[in-house]
């Protein structure tokens, strides 16, 4: 197929700078009271505030973050065969916050966390995750509406103790 070729243009293109209108962002930064027009320009951000009540970046408050790493030692809690690599790296809820967070109260106390190996998707916190039904039998994750303070846990593989808000064990199930 012959396509004719481009009709000449019938005004020249515009040399030198040119002067782009305001983009709808540049319109919605502009209107901001808040800011400072040298933030704007700059191109520095400033730093996030922290959340109020000590959170780190986990969602854990710092208060519980302490209390479970007291509790494990530094050491994994599940410590299973062959995938445990036995130093603890971060904390695991058993009540899963869902998407988007919860409002639960229970969800950030030290007896819904376990300090894990691994990641989300390695160690026995990868393990839990990806054997989800083994791990609701043994404690490890909870059903929503469960009580975290309720609900027994297996620790190390030996017998399943309820762990507090304390941050420590009690007892044996029966």
């Amino acid at each position: 197929m012959n396509r004719s070729p481009m009709p000449p243009r019938r005004t020249a293109l515009a040399r030198g700078p040119v002067k782009l209108s305001r983009t709808a962002l540049a319109r919605r930064r502009s209107a901001r009271p808040n800011r400072q027009q040298s933030d704007l320009t700059s191109g520095h951000r400033q730093p996030a505030q922290r959340p109020q009540g000590g959170r780190t970046g986990s969602g854990w408050p710092k208060e519980t973050r302490d209390a479970v790493q007291r509790r494990s030692g530094g050491r994994c809690e599940v410590g299973l065969l062959g995938t445990c690599t036995g130093q603890a790296a971060n904390l695991h809820h058993r009540l899963p916050r869902r998407m988007g967070g919860t409002s639960n109260p229970a969800a950030s106390t030290a007896c819904n966390a376990l300090h894990l190996c691994g990641s989300g998707t390695t160690g026995c916190h990868g393990w839990i995750e990806a054997h989800r039904a083994e791990a609701l039998g043994r404690g490890w994750l909870l059903h929503a509406g469960q009580d975290p303070a309720v609900e027994p846990a297996t620790i190390r593989g030996r017998f399943p103790v309820w762990l507090t808000e304390a941050g420590r064990y009690v007892g044996e199930a029966a």
